[in-house]
């Protein structure tokens, strides 16, 4: 009797050992997920102090910009940089403590379909907004917008058709960066109304 209460003591504790090991395992993965979602331009985080230099690094990294050209004095600059599956000329946004705030590039539509690939597979799946898209010619066009925001607000937005039908736009924003023109939008409206 005593041999099967034992055995069943240490049956039962290497049960818990197990789902506690597991629980464990569980956790991490949950944590390894939350800081996948965390929306960053090429491993440089958005809204952060100091992304600078770590552009300008990025910058020279590639072969089509010249030395000079990395040399970002001005807190808003362009340069080439292959972002995903797309080799493009990014603008770039930095905010007062030189925090990277905005990108923004152009890009064909055709590339942009397996950057959406790329991006679904590092953030999750995007909000996507379908609606038609008229050129001046009156030809119609589907147009969908790939949408995906962290926790922090930051939010990456693919438009498979900008402009023309054979670009489409991508914006990488920082949550700080998205209030600030959402105020400024407002501002814009208000001042806008008072002049009617």
């Amino acid at each position: 009797m005593k041999s099967i209460l034992f055995s069943l003591i240490v049956t039962l504790a290497a049960s818990v050992a197990i789902a506690a090991d597991g629980s464990d395992k569980s956790k991490k993965k949950v944590e390894r997920t939350e800081e996948a979602r965390q929306i960053a331009f090429r491993q440089i985080p958005l809204g952060k102090a100091g992304a600078r230099e770590a552009l300008q690094e990025l910058c020279l990294q590639d072969d089509w910009n010249s030395k000079s050209s990395c040399d970002f004095k001005k807190d808003n600059f362009e340069f080439s940089v292959t972002y995903g599956t797309v080799r493009v000329r990014a603008a770039v946004q930095l905010g007062s403590d030189e925090s990277l705030e905005y990108i923004v590039f152009s890009a064909p539509t055709e590339g942009l379909s397996s950057l959406v690939d790329v991006l679904k597979k590092q953030y999750g799946p995007p909000r996507m907004e379908s609606k038609n898209f008229q050129n001046l010619f009156g030809g119609t066009f589907p147009q969908n917008t790939f949408t995906w925001t962290d926790r922090n607000e930051n939010r990456i937005t693919v438009n498979s058709i900008y402009g023309r039908v054979d670009r489409g736009l991508v914006e990488i924003e920082s949550g700080v960066y998205r209030k600030q023109n959402e105020k400024a939008k407002k501002l814009i409206e208000e001042v806008g109304k008072s002049n009617l």
